[in-house]
């Protein structure tokens, strides 16, 4: 596979985490939320993060764009709790790992 279809092949992305996918972002936010991603995939909780990241890879996105097309879910599950004043909706947060690439705003 060349490069170029491993390097985000949706691109381009929209949105309030387009920052963290495009990499236009502070680089300790982006330490931070890969950090959680890493997290969630070593401790599979919940465990539909390390499949979507398998999936990711499998369809041919890098390591590092499979993590940050995860960190992009995760930031906007947790822009959804503030904005909404709501509890973590984990059925939500895993049909949009369901769905990616597509993003929450597509």
């Amino acid at each position: 596979m060349s490069d170029s279809k491993k390097r985000n092949p949706q691109k381009p992305y929209k949105g309030v985490s387009s920052a963290l996918v495009e990499g236009e972002h502070s680089p300790a936010l982006q330490a931070v939320l890969l950090e959680a991603v890493d997290n969630q995939i070593a401790h599979l909780n919940p465990p539909e993060v390390k499949a979507t990241f398998d999936r990711l890879r499998s369809e041919g996105f890098s390591e590092e764009d499979a993590r940050r097309l995860i960190g992009a879910i995760l930031v906007s599950e947790v822009f959804d709790i503030l904005k909404n004043d709501e509890p973590y909706n984990e059925a939500r947060y895993v049909a949009a790992l369901n769905r990616l690439p597509k993003m929450p705003w597509d």
